[in-house]
C-alpha cells in the first residue's frame, strides 16, 4: 500500500491481481496533493476518479451523473474538457467513514 500511494504504481506482486479489477490500469492511481491554497489542497480528497479506462470509450454514458448518485457527487464540480463527468467530486455533506 505504501508503494503504490507513493508511486502511484501497483507493486509487481499485486499487478496480476489488481490489475484485471481495474480494468487494466496499473500506473497513475495517485496524485500529488497540490498546496496552492488550503481549498484547493482539500478539494483534491474529496475528488473521484472513474479511471483511466473510461477516458477512451466515445459514449457519453460514463459521464453523466446517474439519479442515484446525485447527493453523493457535486453536478456541477467537474473539470471541462476530456475529464468531464469522469473527475467528479464528493458533495458538501457525504462522509467517508
Amino acid at each position: 500500500m505504501v508503494y503504490m500511494v507513493s508511486t502511484g504504481n501497483l507493486p509487481p506482486s499485486c499487478k496480476s491481481t489488481l490489475s484485471a479489477q481495474l480494468s487494466g490500469q496499473s500506473t497513475g492511481l495517485s496524485v500529488p496533493a497540490d498546496n496552492v491554497n488550503f481549498l484547493r489542497f482539500a478539494a483534491q480528497f474529496r475528488a473521484v476518479h472513474r479511471g483511466a479506462f473510461f477516458t477512451e470509450m466515445r459514449t457519453t454514458s460514463v459521464r453523466r451523473l446517474l439519479p442515484e448518485a446525485w447527493g453523493f457527487f457535486c453536478p456541477v464540480h467537474t473539470p471541462d474538457g476530456a475529464p468531464c463527468g469522469l473527475l467528479n467530486h464528493l458533495a458538501e455533506p457525504v462522509e467517508v467513514n
